[in-house]
């Protein structure tokens, strides 16, 4: 953390950074847990967008494609999307 903040003050800011939940598990208190943690660190957390843990992350990885070649329509696609599109809006 030390480490990003000094980039984001040495770059006057244009540098910026966030938290991601990811590899959450729907049905518990984690991600919410997690969002709590690290909100002490003076950094955003997106809270649009979370990635749930998924058989297909480590089998699309390891046939060198991504959840969205394997299951364009699928949940997982769905996350990925989500999360861009609040990369975009919120760091862009």
């Amino acid at each position: 953390m030390d480490l990003v903040k000094q980039r984001i003050e040495l770059t006057d800011g244009r540098l910026k950074a966030a938290f991601v939940v990811s590899r959450a598990i729907k049905g518990t208190r984690t991600g919410a847990e997690v969002t709590d943690a690290l909100t002490g660190y003076d950094l955003p957390v997106l809270e649009e967008a979370r990635i749930t843990q998924r058989v297909s992350y480590p089998g699309t990885a390891a046939a060198g494609t991504t959840i969205a070649d394997a299951e364009p329509d699928g949940d997982g696609a769905a996350e990925v999307r989500a999360l861009l599109a609040e990369i975009e809006q919120k760091l862009i």
